[in-house]
């Protein structure tokens, strides 16, 4: 998949991903960044990695990320950890 050249110097996510998801949506993808941080979030924690990692990794506290995430995470993913 081909991203869009744009300048990320002084944006915050949501304009990130604002300038980001049409371009992936004009190449017949139908998902969004945001999409891309849920699975990476419960991937994270199905493969054991810590939350306070996945959290700096993601750029946002351990609060925001088990308040965010948490509800991603189903039952089959804490059974296959």
């Amino acid at each position: 998949m081909k991203l869009p050249n744009i300048k990320t110097d002084g944006k915050n996510n949501q304009e990130l991903g604002e300038k980001i998801t049409p371009g992936i949506r004009n190449q017949g993808v139908n998902l969004t960044p945001y999409h891309l941080c849920d699975a990476s979030a419960v991937r994270g924690s199905v493969l054991g990695i810590d939350p306070a990692i996945l959290a700096r990794w993601m750029v946002h506290s351990l609060q925001v990320h088990c308040d965010k995430y948490h509800h991603h995470i189903s039952k089959r993913d804490f059974e296959t950890a």
